[in-house]
């Protein structure tokens, strides 16, 4: 379990703790908990960001995938309430 356990960790070390932006697919699947599958069809249809020099694997950079991640925020109620709040504020100076 020990081993297991370490094993683990290094991967992700090793995934993780790259230096450089890009990694390849493989390690993209990793990253974001999608399957590699999952993902090469998100790159297919241009929903992520990709490079592919070599024409034979693709790279992804880090930072698309977070942005990718964070993409379609879902706003509080507290926000939702603000804005129609202002949007009422908006409408009664509007009709008169």
């Amino acid at each position: 379990m020990k081993k297991y356990i370490l094993n683990l960790l290094v991967s992700k070390i090793a995934i993780f703790g790259k230096i450089s932006g890009c990694i390849n697919l493989s390690e993209s699947s990793k990253y974001m908990g999608f399957s590699k599958s999952n993902l090469h069809k998100k790159t297919i249809l241009n929903q992520i960001p990709f490079y592919n020099p070599n024409r034979k694997i693709s790279y992804l950079k880090r930072a698309d995938l977070d942005q990718y991640t964070l993409s379609n925020r879902q706003e509080t109620l507290d926000e939702i309430y603000e804005k129609a709040s202002n949007f009422k504020i908006i409408e009664r100076r509007r009709k008169l």
